[in-house]
C-alpha cells in the first residue's frame, strides 16, 4: 500500500494535512511490529496512514473516538474496511479517559511505540490520556500532540477555566521535563499553520535511528518512508 494510495482515499477528508499523515506513516514504520495509540480518530484520516504504517509492520493500532463521526457517508470503521485496513486496527468508541484505563489495566508494561494524541480539547481529558500514554510508552517510543497552538480564546470555545492558555501546549511542555525524557522537537508552525510536538522517551541503547529534528527536515524535503 502506497502513501498515494492513501492520499488518493482521503484526500477529501478532514481535519489533517497529508503531510501530517505522512509523517506518521514515517514515525510508525520505524518500528518492527509496532503499537501504536491514536486517541481521537474522527473520520478516520490519519487513522489510515497509522493502519497502514502498522499492516507493513506487522503491528497494531489501538484508536478511541466519543462515537462514530461521518464523513461523506462513511465512519472510521468504513474507512479501514474499505482500504482492508481493519484486521490491525482495535476501534472503541467510548470516552477517552476510560479507554485507557481499560487498555493499559488489559496491557501494563512498556508497550506503546507510538501515540498519537488529538484529543478532546479539555485539560481533564487530555492530560490524563497524555500521561498514561508516557507512562506506558516503550524506551525510544514516540508521542506526538497536534493541536499545540489551540486556544481557546482564540477558537471561540467557551466555558474554559484558563481560556486564553493552550493547555495541550502546557502538557506537552510538562512531560518535557520528565527524567526520562530524550529529546522533543515542534514542527508544523511554519509548513502547515499549525504546530504539533513529538516527545521521544530516552532509549536504553544509542542506536541509528535518526533523530526527531533529522526525521522532520525529511518530511520537509518531501522524502518519505
Amino acid at each position: 500500500m502506497t502513501l498515494d494510495y492513501l492520499d488518493s482515499i482521503s484526500e477529501n477528508i478532514p481535519f489533517t494535512h497529508p503531510r501530517a499523515c505522512r509523517l506518521l506513516y514515517r514515525l510508525a514504520s520505524m518500528f518492527e511490529q509496532p503499537n501504536i495509540v491514536e486517541i481521537a480518530c474522527c473520520y478516520g484520516k490519519a487513522t489510515l496512514y497509522l493502519a497502514a504504517a502498522a499492516k507493513r509492520q506487522q503491528g497494531l493500532l489501538h484508536c478511541v473516538d466519543v462515537k462514530p463521526w461521518l464523513w461523506e457517508g462513511k465512519s472510521v470503521f468504513d474507512r479501514l474496511r474499505d482500504a482492508n485496513l481493519l484486521d490491525v486496527s482495535d476501534v472503541t468508541i467510548g470516552d477517552a479517559r476510560w479507554y485507557m484505563l481499560d487498555l493499559l489495566r488489559r496491557l501494563p508494561g512498556q508497550w506503546i511505540d507510538l501515540a498519537y494524541i488529538d484529543a478532546a480539547h479539555s485539560v481533564e481529558v487530555d492530560s490524563f490520556v497524555s500521561l498514561a500514554a508516557w507512562t506506558h510508552l516503550r524506551p525510544g517510543g514516540i508521542i506526538v500532540f497536534d493541536d499545540l497552538d489551540w486556544i481557546p480564546l482564540v477558537e471561540g470555545a467557551k466555558d474554559f477555566s484558563r481560556p486564553a492558555v493552550s493547555h495541550v501546549r502546557a502538557i506537552f511542555e510538562y512531560i518535557d521535563t520528565l527524567p526520562d525524557v530524550e529529546e522533543q522537537a515542534c514542527w508544523g508552525q511554519q509548513e502547515l499553520g499549525w504546530t504539533w510536538g513529538f516527545i521521544r522517551k530516552r532509549r536504553a541503547l544509542r542506536t541509528v535511528e535518526p533523530s526527531l529534528v533529522t526525521i522532520l527536515q525529511a518530511c520537509d524535503d518531501g522524502s518519505s518512508a
